[in-house]
């Protein structure tokens, strides 16, 4: 059984910073629609082993699709730093990507609130944003992922030990 961390103090500082930040977003991006419902779950009859649940979706003048993502988070070290220094985590971005397949979004934004060390030992908050449109390359790692979430279900269907390592794009 999965641990409960529920009542982790950081947990909680997310769930809770999640609505105020989502309206941040949206304050700062009136070409883009902000919408939420609680509790939602998007499936895709294209996947049947993904589903996403989403801190936000969007949609743009167009009318096109996007996903938010929301994260709060601390960068107390360099290699924390490291992870977040002009680009979005590896597990964050494969996420997102997860969560555009699972909707056929167009882009996501993914919007971070992060508490940072200064090396003075002064804490300060900032946020960071990031974009991700739907190009060639964005497609293909989407079908990477695509491929291999559905050679897992494949081996949890079949009761047979899944790869562990995953083949190098």
């Amino acid at each position: 059984k999965p641990e409960d961390i529920s009542g982790n103090p950081y947990v909680q500082y997310g769930t809770e910073a999640e609505p105020i930040i989502r309206s941040l977003f949206a304050l700062n991006h009136k070409d883009l629609r902000v919408k939420y419902t609680p509790d939602n779950m998007w499936l895709n009859d294209d996947y049947p082993f993904a589903h996403a649940s989403l801190d936000g979706w969007l949609e743009d003048n167009a009318g096109n699709r996007g996903v938010l993502e929301i994260k709060t988070g601390s960068i107390m070290s360099k290699a924390q730093a490291e992870k977040w220094n002009g680009r979005i985590p590896d597990n964050y971005y494969c996420q997102v990507l997860w969560y555009m397949m699972v909707t056929d979004a167009t882009f996501a934004w993914i919007s971070a609130l992060l508490t940072e060390r200064k090396h003075t030992g002064e804490e300060v908050q900032v946020i960071r944003e990031y974009n991700i449109y739907r190009d060639q390359e964005i497609e293909n790692e989407i079908s990477f992922l695509a491929e291999e979430g559905e050679s897992f279900w494949r081996s949890m269907k079949e009761k047979t030990q899944p790869s562990l390592i995953l083949p190098k794009i």
